[in-house]
């Protein structure tokens, strides 16, 4: 008997480019006196076109206070609910490197689950998200931030 293995990598019938954009740095804040209402922060590819948008969504206790902040990054023009490009592609569940939650620092960054620095490949772009905490502070219960500063690149990766 003869088995014959095959492996076929999936083609679109029309190449697609992915873009290249202009690379972004933001840095943003978050307390709960100051929430960073609306914040978002336009992706530009190199022709200026806004071709994602990063923004965030807060994550709040029964009581209000920030719990946590899920960073998001959608194509320019979907619609609020629309997948996370920073997320896993199939299905997942649990705390990702796009989660930053109270609990998770009360014993300062380097002792978080993902440590001061992450770095978020999105899946089907050249694009490398690179976050740093560069400051945080939890209330002394760990439910949530009294302070949380973000370091945020967004650049083309070169394969």
């Amino acid at each position: 008997m003869i088995a014959l293995v095959a492996t076929v990598d999936w083609m679109p019938l029309y190449p697609q480019t992915v873009p290249t954009i202009i690379p972004v740095h933001a840095i943003v804040s978050f307390t709960p006196s100051k929430p960073s209402k609306g914040w978002t922060v336009p992706v530009k590819g190199t022709d200026g076109q806004i071709i994602y948008v990063l923004s965030y969504e807060r994550e709040s206790s029964v009581a209000g206070p920030l719990a946590g902040i899920d960073l998001i990054l959608r194509r320019a023009g979907d619609e609020r609910g629309t997948r996370n490009l920073l997320a896993p592609s199939k299905f997942w569940h649990g705390y990702q490197k796009f989660i930053f939650g109270a609990s998770d620092y009360a014993h300062g960054s380097q002792k978080s689950i993902y440590g001061k620095d992450r770095s978020i490949m999105v899946r089907g772009t050249n694009l490398r998200v690179r976050i740093s905490v560069v400051n945080v502070k939890v209330s002394p219960d760990r439910q949530q931030f009294d302070d949380l500063d973000l370091d945020i690149h967004i650049e083309n990766v070169v394969s």
